[in-house]
C-alpha cells in the first residue's frame, strides 16, 4: 500500500490522554536547543525593534506567556522578512515552533520547523539545519505521523529486529541513512548534540509505532555519546517510556490470555513485571539527574511517570509483598512531591494536564479509562481532586489553550458524573464540548464528551437528547476514527473501554426503537411505523458494521483497511446474479445479543437470542456456550463413540445453536431454500471463533452447511462480491512440512504437506512452487519472475493470536512471516497482486476463546490484499484436510462460486457421496471439515 502522509493526522499524542495521561507528559524527545533556538541573543540585528521584540518574547515565554510571545516574535519575524535577514528569520521560526509545540498547536510547529529548515538550506548552514530536521521530525511524531517522522530523520523505516539481537554499535558513524537526513548530516558536521536529538526523536517515532526494540537500539546508542545531563536525563525518560510501552503491551497480552484460560499465561506476567521495573529505573534515573538540574518542568514528568507505572506494578501483582509496600510508599511520596511541585510550575498545558493526571488517580484496579469508567476510590481525598480539577481549569483559562480547557472542563465533569451530580456535570460536559469544538482545537476530545453528556441526558431520563448526543459522539468519533486507534499502541490496547462501548450502546438505543416485538413480515398500523423500524435497523447494522472496521483497524494497527471500504448497499452486495444469498449480522450487547437478517429484496428483520422458553440469553452465558461449543468442538476427534456423553453433548450443542440463530427465520419463512442458497455471516466479538456450518438442524437430521453454502466477512462495508474471470487453473503453491519452534512453542510435522502439494500439481496446469526464501523481504539481486497466479495456496501452521506480533506463519528455519510481511511478498513474485483472488491458508490456528485473536483470521484477505481467504479456525489433521482442499480446487474449477465449492468439499467429507476412497468414515465429524471458512469475496 502506498505510503500517505496526511496534511492534519489526528493531533492526538500531544494530548490526548484518555488511555493514560503520561501521554502528553512523557512524549519527551531528546530534543536540543540550538544556541540561536534557545532563545540567546541576536547579536546582529539590523533592527533594534525586531531584536527587544525577540528579547521580550523570550521573557514571556519563561514565566509561560506562551501567547504572548507568540505575538512579539511574529511582530518581529515580519520586520526581519521584510529586510531579508535569513538568520534572523530561522532562528525567530525556530522559536515560535518552540511556542506553538507548548500551546498544543502541531500544524504551526511543524510550519516553523519547516521554515527554519528551509532558511538554514538558503543560508548554508547545515549544522543548525540537521538540528532543525531533528525538531521537526520530532514534531511530526507528536502528530501523528511516524512514517515521516524517520523519513525526514534517516530515510526508510528499519524492520523490527529481535530483542537478543540488538547490538548498539551497529549503529555506526556512517550508516543506512540517506545523506538529507537529519542523523546524517548532523554526523557529516561532528555535531553530537545534533547526532543526540536525532537518534532520541528517531526513537520516538519507533515507540509510537510500537516498535520498541529499534527505540531501544536508537536509544542506547545515543546514551553511549550522550554529552551532558540535560542529554541523559530525556533519554532516560525516553527508554522509561519504551519499557512502559511493552510492559503495557504484554500486560494486556497477559490480560487477554487469563481472559481465555492460557497456560502461558504467567510466563507472560512475568515479562511484564520485569518491563515496568526497568521503566521505573529508567524514570527514577531521568528523575535524579532533573533535580540536580533544578529542571522543574522534567521533574514533574518523572513523578507522573514514576506514579503511573508504580501503580500498574500494584495492578500486575507479581512481587513480593514487601516490594509493594515499598512501591505504595515510593508512590505516597511521588504524590506528595508532585502535589507540591505543581504551584511552582508556570501556567502551561502541561501543568494543566498534571493537575488532571493527578486528580484522576484511581485505587481502582478495574479502571482503565479515566475519563469514560468511574472509580470505587481516588487515590487522593475528593475535595484535593475538585481543587486540582479547578486549577486545571483556571490555568487553561488563563493561557487560552482551548485544548487543555477541553479536557479540564471534561475531566471535571466527569468527577462530577461519578458522583451522581448530573446537573452540576451536565453544565460543565456542555462547557467541555463548546471548548473541544473551538476551532477543532481538541476534535479528538469532542467525542469523549459528547459521549459523557449522553450518559448524563439518559440517566436524566431524558431518551430523545441523549440518542442525539450519542448520535453526534458517534458521527465525530466517525471522522476521527481511523486516526486515533491507529495513531498510538496504548489507544489500540484500551479500544475495548475507550471506543468499543459507544458503538454497542448506540446500536442498542437504535434497537431497541425499532420495537423488535413487532415482527416486520406483520402488516403493520401505519406505514410510517415499518419504515422507522426498517430504518433503526439499518442504522443499527451499520453502527456495528462500523465498530467491525474499527476493530480490524485497532488489531492491525494500520489505516489501510480504510482504503478498501465499498459504498455498496447491502441489497447490491447479496443480490448477485440471482439474488440467493442472506447475510446474517451478529450484535453482542451488554447483557443479550440479536441476530439482524439481511435479504436482497431490501427487507432486514431482527431476533433476539432466545431460549425455547422465549427467555433472553444473556451475554455472560452466550459467550460462555460459545467458548464451551469450541472446546468440544475442538475435542471431538479424541471421542472413541459417536453415541458417548461427550459425542452427544456437542451435537446437543450444535442444534441450540441452530435453534436460537436459523430456526427463528425459517419459522417465519425468510430463508426459503427455493430463494436462498447461501448464507454470509458477519460476526461480532466470539461468534467470530466457531463455525457456523456445524450447526444442525434436528427436524432434518442435518448441518447446515448441507443446506446452504456458507461463507464470512469482517464487515460488509469491507466486501464486494464479485465472481472471478476463470482463471482457477493457475496457482502458486508453497508447503513446510518440517515441525517448528518459534517463541518457544512447537509446531509439529505436517506429514501429508509434500502430497498435498503434489496433488494440486496435478490439479492445476499452470503453477509455480515456492520456498520460503521467496518470502525473505531482504532484498536481493535475483528477484522472482513475476507472473499471474489468481490464486496462492499455502501449506503450512499459521497462528492468529491475540496481539498482531502473534499473528504470523511458519516458514522455514524456524522464522515466523507476518501477516503485512506476507503481503509485501506477495506483491514481490505478482506482476498484479490486487488480481490475486483467493488465498488459502490450510493449517490454521487461532487463540481459542478470544475475541481478538479472530479479528486476525477475520482480516486475513483484507491485510494480505486478496479478495478472499480459505483458512481454517484451528489446525486439523493434515490427511483429511489434502483431501477437502483438493476436492474445493476441483468444485471451484467446475464453475461454482468459491462458497459452493467449500460445501461441496465439506459434503464429500460428511457423506462421501462420490465413494472417494481416502475419506475415512472419522472424517464425518465436524472437527475434521468445519472449521475451514470462506473469508470476503465469496462467490
Amino acid at each position: 500500500m502506498s505510503k500517505q502522509y496526511p496534511v492534519r493526522k489526528s493531533r492526538i499524542l500531544a494530548a490526548f490522554f484518555v488511555v493514560s495521561f503520561i501521554l502528553s507528559l512523557c512524549l519527551t524527545h531528546v530534543s536540543i536547543a540550538t544556541n540561536q533556538l534557545g532563545f540567546g541573543t541576536v547579536a546582529k540585528a539590523q533592527d533594534r525593534n525586531a531584536s527587544q521584540l525577540v528579547e521580550k518574547g523570550i521573557k514571556y515565554y519563561d514565566e509561560g506567556k506562551y501567547r504572548e510571545a507568540v505575538q512579539e516574535w511574529e511582530t518581529a519575524l515580519n520586520i526581519y522578512q521584510k529586510n531579508k535577514q535569513f538568520p534572523e528569520q530561522a532562528i525567530v521560526s525556530g522559536n515560535l515552533a518552540n511556542a506553538f509545540e507548548k500551546l498544543g498547536d502541531l500544524e504551526q510547529n511543524i510550519k516553523y520547523w519547516n521554515a527554519a529548515v528551509n532558511l538554514y538550506q538558503q543560508t548554508e548552514n547545515s549544522r543548525e539545519k540537521g538540528r532543525a530536521l531533528a525538531e521537526l521530525g520530532q514534531a511530526y511524531s507528536n502528530s501523528g505521523q511516524y512514517k515521516k517522522a524517520i523519513e525526514i530523520l534517516c530515510g526508510e523505516e528499519e524492520s523490527e529486529i529481535e530483542e537478543d539481537k540488538i547490538n548498539i554499535y551497529k549503529i555506526k558513524r556512517k550508516s543506512n541513512c540517506l545523506p538529507s537526513s537529519a542523523l546524517e548530516i548532523s554526523r557529516a558536521q561532528n555535531d553530537i548534540k545534533g547526532e543526540v536529538a536525532g537518534l532520541g526523536s528517531i526513537a520516538e517515532a519507533y515507540r509510537l509505532l510500537a516498535k520498541y526494540n529499534l527505540a531501544n537500539k536508537y536509544l542506547n546508542y545515543a546514551e553511549k555519546i550522550g554529552v551532558d545531563d540535560l542529554s541523559l536525563q530525556k533519554i532516560s525518560n525516553s527508554l522509561g517510556n519504551v519499557y512502559l510501552g511493552k510492559a503495557q503491551l504484554w500486560t494486556f497480552y497477559a490480560d487477554s490470555a487469563k481472559e481465555s484460560g492460557l497456560p502461558k499465561f504467567n510466563n507472560i506476567a512475568v515479562k511484564a513485571d520485569s518491563y515496568y521495573q526497568n521503566a521505573q529505573k529508567n524514570f527514577q534515573k531521568s528523575y535524579g539527574i532533573a533535580v540536580t538540574q533544578n529542571n522543574k518542568s522534567a521533574q514533574m514528568k518523572a513523578l507522573i511517570n514514576l506514579i503511573q507505572v508504580n501503580s500498574r506494578i500494584q495492578k500486575l501483582k507479581l512481587s513480593p509483598d514487601e516490594n509493594y509496600q515499598t512501591s505504595e510508599r515510593a508512590n505516597a511520596e511521588n504524590k506528595t512531591q508532585a502535589l507540591s511541585l505543581l504551584d511552582r510550575l508556570p501556567d502551561s498545558p502541561q501543568k494543566a494536564y498534571a493537575a488532571i493526571e493527578l486528580a484522576n488517580l484511581s485505587a481502582d484496579d478495574s479502571v482503565t479509562s479515566p475519563f469514560t469508567q468511574c472509580p470505587k476510590k481516588r487515590q487522593l481525598p475528593d475535595e484535593e481532586v475538585v481543587g486540582l480539577l479547578n486549577k486545571a481549569i483556571k490555568i487553561s483559562n488563563n493561557i487560552k489553550n482551548s485544548r487543555a480547557q477541553s479536557f479540564a472542563l471534561g475531566a471535571a465533569g466527569h468527577f462530577y458524573e461519578c458522583e451522581n451530580n448530573y446537573s452540576q456535570a451536565l453544565e460543565l460536559t456542555r462547557k467541555a464540548i463548546l471548548a473541544a469544538d473551538y476551532k477543532l482545537q481538541a476534535n479528538d476530545s469532542l467525542y469523549l464528551w459528547e459521549w459523557q453528556q449522553a450518559r448524563l441526558l439518559e440517566k436524566r431520563g431524558k431518551e430523545s437528547d441523549a440518542i442525539a448526543a450519542y448520535e453526534a459522539a458517534f458521527q465525530t468519533l466517525e471522522k476521527i476514527r481511523a486516526d486515533i486507534i491507529t495513531a498510538d499502541r496504548d489507544l489500540q490496547l484500551d479500544f475495548r473501554d475507550v471506543i468499543q462501548p459507544l458503538y454497542r450502546k448506540l446500536a442498542s438505543l437504535k434497537l431497541e426503537k425499532a420495537n423488535p416485538k413487532v415482527s416486520l413480515n406483520q402488516k403493520a398500523s401505519k406505514q410510517a411505523d415499518k419504515n422507522q423500524q426498517v430504518q433503526e435497523l439499518d442504522t443499527a447494522r451499520n453502527i456495528i458494521d462500523s465498530l467491525r472496521l474499527a476493530e480490524l483497524q485497532n488489531y492491525f494497527g494500520n489505516d489501510c483497511i480504510s482504503a478498501l471500504i465499498t459504498p455498496q448497499k447491502v441489497d447490491e452486495l447479496v443480490g448477485g446474479e440471482e439474488g440467493k444469498t442472506a447475510v446474517f449480522s451478529s450484535i453482542i450487547l451488554e447483557n443479550k445479543a440479536a441476530i439482524l437478517l439481511s435479504l436482497p429484496d431490501n427487507s432486514q428483520h431482527i431476533e433476539w437470542i432466545k431460549q425455547t422458553n422465549n427467555q433472553i440469553i444473556t451475554r455472560e452465558k452466550l459467550e460462555s456456550e460459545i467458548r464451551t461449543f469450541l472446546e468440544e468442538l475442538i475435542k471431538q476427534h479424541t471421542f472413541r463413540a459417536e453415541d458417548s456423553d461427550e459425542a452427544k453433548k456437542v451435537y446437543a450443542q450444535a442444534e441450540n445453536f441452530y435453534e436460537w440463530i436459523i430456526r427463528p427465520f425459517e419459522e417465519k419463512g425468510y430463508l426459503n431454500q427455493d430463494l436462498i442458497d447461501t448464507l454470509v455471516f458477519v460476526q461480532d466479538g466470539l461468534f467470530r471463533s466457531i463455525p457456523m456450518s456445524a450447526l444442525i438442524d434436528k427436524n432434518q437430521d442435518r448441518y447446515l452447511i448441507e443446506k446452504y453454502a456458507i461463507a464470512t466477512t469482517p464487515s460488509l462495508n469491507l466486501t464486494a462480491p464479485k465472481a472471478a474471470k476463470g482463471k482457477t487453473n493457475r496457482a502458486m503453491l508453497f508447503g513446510f512440512s518440517e515441525k517448528a519452534t518459534i517463541d518457544e512453542k512447537e509446531y509439529p510435522a505436517l506429514e501429508y504437506v509434500n502430497k498435498e502439494i503434489k496433488a494440486l500439481q496435478e490439479l492445476f496446469s499452470s503453477y509455480k512452487v515456492l520456498n520460503y526464501q521467496d518470502f525473505s523481504l531482504a532484498d536481493s539481486n535475483e528477484k522472482p519472475q513475476k507472473t499471474d497466479y489468481p490464486i496462492i495456496h499455502i501449506a503450512t501452521h499459521a497462528q492468529f493470536g491475540i496481539i498482531p506480533e502473534d499473528t504470523f506463519l511458519v516458514l522455514g528455519d524456524n522464522n515466523p512471516l507476518t501477516i503485512s510481511d506476507l503481503e509485501k511478498s506477495l506483491r514481490k513474485f505478482s506482476s498484479n497482486p490486487n488480481e490475486i483472488d483467493l488465498l488459502t491458508l490450510s493449517a490454521c490456528q487461532t487463540a481459542a476463546g478470544d475475541d481478538r485473536a479472530t479479528l486476525g483470521l477475520a482480516g486475513i484477505a483484507l491485510q494480505s490484499g486478496v479478495r478472499s481467504a480459505l483458512a481454517s479456525l484451528w489446525s486439523v489433521n493434515d490427511q483429511s484436510t489434502s483431501i477437502l482442499v483438493k476436492e474445493f480446487y476441483q468444485n471451484l474449477r467446475q464453475g461454482k462460486s468459491k462458497a459452493q465449492a467449500l460445501q461441496q468439499a465439506q459434503i464429500a467429507l460428511i457423506r462421501n457421496p462420490n465413494k472417494i476412497s481416502d475419506i475415512q468414515e472419522e472424517y464425518k465429524k465436524p472437527y475434521y471439515w468445519s472449521p475451514f471458512i470462506m473469508i470476503g469475496n465469496w462467490l
